[in-house]
């Protein structure tokens, strides 16, 4: 088996890099013109990477370094006749399509791709926290065109399709208040191949919220063990769980185990398999 701790520790780096800021101290996004842009990744590469586009102010930002507010103003009940939206009369929180001046207006943009004309596809790859999500757009039919929507367990097809170049918004639904991890994952075609950006967290706060959020965790590889497991280091909110998952391309996830933060570090070893060259690791919340 060919293994790269260096590589392993590159990426559990860049993990806990990401993962730094607390949410107290990111940029909130309250009532601006917000879009989760589609960029190629700025090393240069086939890679791209989905940004917070503060439109208002022209600054584009990490989305670990954002919190998206979902104001307690967005809150509606649903219309009979909508049932992908959730039971009649039940509580959304809405971000809508077209601009409220008392919310946030929220768009997907390619408009910065340097690409041909192709259709982006934005997918969400899984929800972390309470509510459930829904997106979707009408259809000037007096109906919906839902793109994503969790309740009934998302796949490839939960998705947003903005052209290279262009720029559309859509009506962002949460089911319930409190913070809410959205993972989102761009894909184009560049060079003629398949080109995608990470997995990328980007958090909502749905009015109202708790004061002290658990923190998303973070990793660090230390080293190997004599019978060749791999130990690394989970830090995390205290007496949260979090989920172990490994990759060997960095876009199929597996659980490896579940395991509880303490008030230090926590180690974990885990067994390599033999099936790939290079194996990454994450800690997310179940």
């Amino acid at each position: 088996m060919k293994f790269t701790l260096v590589s392993l520790l590159l990426v559990s780096l860049f993990a806990a890099r990401s993962f730094a800021i607390p949410v107290a101290e990111r940029v909130r996004m309250t009532t601006e013109h917000v879009d989760l842009l589609v960029i190629l990744a700025p090393e240069g590469t086939n890679l791209l990477q989905l940004v917070v586009r503060d439109e208002d102010r022209r600054t584009n930002h990490f989305a670990t370094n954002a919190v998206l507010v979902v104001a307690e103003a967005a809150k509606l009940s649903v219309p009979d006749g909508f049932a992908d939206l959730g039971p009649a009369g039940s509580d959304l929180w809405v971000l809508p399509a077209s601009q409220n001046t008392q919310l946030l207006y929220l768009g997907v943009s390619g408009e910065d791709l340097p690409l041909p004309p192709q259709p982006l596809d934005v997918f969400v790859r899984r929800i972390e926290g309470a509510s459930h999500l829904a997106i979707w757009q009408f259809d000037g039919l007096g109906g919906i065109d839902v793109g994503v929507n969790s309740r009934d367990g998302l796949t490839d097809a939960d998705r947003l399709t903005p052209n290279v170049g262009g720029h559309a918004h859509h009506n962002f639904g949460f089911t319930t208040n409190g913070y809410a991890t959205v993972w989102m994952q761009a894909r184009a075609t560049v060079g003629g191949t398949n080109a995608w950006s990470p997995e990328t967290p980007v958090l909502f706060a749905v009015e109202p919220v708790p004061l002290v959020p658990a923190e998303p965790a973070t990793l660090m590889a230390t080293g190997l063990e004599p019978e060749g497991s791999l130990r690394l280091e989970l830090r995390g909110t205290p007496e949260t769980r979090y989920r172990l998952e490994r990759s060997s391309d960095l876009k199929a996830w597996e659980p490896v185990e579940e395991v509880v933060a303490g008030a230090a570090a926590v180690t974990v070893l885990t067994p390599l398999p033999g099936s790939a060259a290079q194996w990454c690791f994450r800690a997310v919340t179940p």
